[in-house]
């Protein structure tokens, strides 16, 4: 049993820790100095709750031990039980002065004095998690931010929803992609139009101005565009994303390469972070608390295309002996065939696992890799060139830029579709 840590307010992905705004009645949080107790919450008042809370783990202890077979911890025998006794008393007491399970900060919360300041951890103490474990190797969940005027007793632990920061900032951007129609424009069968993939890059290459490929592609008509919009809808919220070199421009790169760049562990020009073994626990509890966010990819085997997919939530995840995804059961966005859609405990298997004719999931993939998002530095922009070696733009080109240097656009090059070159090859 675990109850989440809290955090400190803010929304990840949109800022960096150093521009945070302070808290109402608080000093802003100076990297990962952690914010005391107003002098209204007496020590009287946090003994009081540390007991409470231990025993309720000694209860807990008491309740898990009655599960295994009699003797097996060294109950057995003349004066076992009160051995036993005992160590539910050590057990129960050393938790509770190493954070417990979070039972007395929320009642010290809820019953300091009216106007007292919450709790707050910052980002960067030994109760903050990134990762399946803290600093004290204790399984954990991740921080709760909370909003300004909010505390831990005030809120409902068992009603947490994919609302709060980069999780929040994720479902805005893909909302934001579907609506009016826009939905099917990301399927097989749809157009896109340059406002479909809104960047504004431009990098200065020989003969022009490479920009995002959009109409140069003509719309990417006719082809997958799970990786447009799953990138997309990334870059939006305000992660950083990778741009492929095209023979007209810019572009994102396919889930194929995606998959096989993070086989080894490391991203080129490290826009992401591999966490491809993680649990399932530990990354649906930090996509439920908003304080990290995930791409799922996957490279396509004999007749199967490759994949991508932007997380919300995470139900399961099965690894094989050798540590790699055979099945991943997730909430989340993606564009299929008949365009982009938010689809709820959807599948994916790998290639020869045993579950991978289920109805419905998405199967034949050769290889699952799961990325976590990163932020731009200050300063920096979200799209991350992997190569300078594109081509200058046409189509998507501003006409400035054409006439610069001698091109001009005609009706009859508008309704051709250009030669469309990914990677390098047509």
């Amino acid at each position: 049993m675990t109850v989440p840590a809290v955090g400190a307010a803010n929304i990840p992905g949109l800022e960096p820790a150093s521009t945070r705004q302070s808290l109402p009645g608080s000093q802003s949080l100076p990297g990962s100095q952690s914010l005391s107790r107003s002098k209204a919450s007496t020590p009287s008042l946090k003994d009081a709750a540390q007991q409470f809370e231990g025993l309720l783990i000694q209860q807990l202890w008491q309740t898990m031990r009655r599960t295994i077979k009699s003797g097996a911890l060294g109950g057995s025998g003349p004066g076992g039980n009160m051995y036993l006794h005992m160590m539910d008393e050590a057990m129960s007491s050393a938790m509770t002065r190493n954070g417990g399970v979070g039972v007395a900060d929320m009642l010290e919360s809820a019953l300091a004095p009216k106007g007292s300041p919450a709790k707050i951890l910052a980002p960067n103490s030994d109760r903050s998690i990134h990762g399946a474990f803290s600093k004290r190797g204790m399984p954990t969940a991740a921080p709760i931010p909370l909003g300004p005027g909010e505390h831990l007793s005030t809120l409902k632990l068992s009603a947490l929803d994919p609302t709060y920061g980069k999780t929040k900032a994720l479902r805005e951007a893909a909302g934001d992609m579907v609506q009016g129609g826009a939905a099917v424009r990301w399927g097989r069968d749809g157009r896109l139009q340059p406002g479909d993939l809104s960047s504004d890059v431009s990098l200065r290459v020989d003969g022009g101005v490479a920009r995002f490929n959009v109409r140069d592609a003509a719309g990417f008509h006719g082809s997958y565009k799970c990786n447009l919009f799953a990138f997309e809808v990334v870059r939006r919220a305000g992660f950083q994303v990778p741009l492929t070199a095209r023979r007209r421009g810019l572009g994102y790169p396919d889930p194929d390469r995606v998959t096989q760049d993070a086989a080894d562990g490391v991203l080129s020009s490290d826009w992401g972070r591999v966490v491809t073994g993680e649990s399932a626990e530990s990354l649906d509890a930090a996509t439920r608390a908003g304080q990290r966010a995930f791409l799922l990819t996957g490279s396509g085997s004999k007749g199967h295309a490759g994949h991508m997919a932007v997380i919300e939530r995470v139900h399961e995840v099965r690894y094989d002996d050798s540590g790699r995804p055979e099945r991943v059961v997730f909430d989340g966005w993606e564009a299929r065939t008949g365009g982009a859609q938010h689809l709820t405990r959807r599948v994916w298997n790998r290639v020869g696992h045993a579950g991978g004719a289920a109805k419905g999931a998405r199967n034949g993939l050769s290889r699952i890799e799961i990325i976590e998002l990163k932020t731009p530095k200050t300063g920096f922009r979200n799209e991350i060139p992997l190569s300078r070696a594109a081509g200058p733009s046409v189509l998507d080109a501003d006409p400035s830029e054409l006439r610069s240097r001698g091109s001009f656009l005609t009706s009859s090059s508008e309704g051709k579709r250009p030669m469309i070159y990914v990677e390098g090859k047509p």
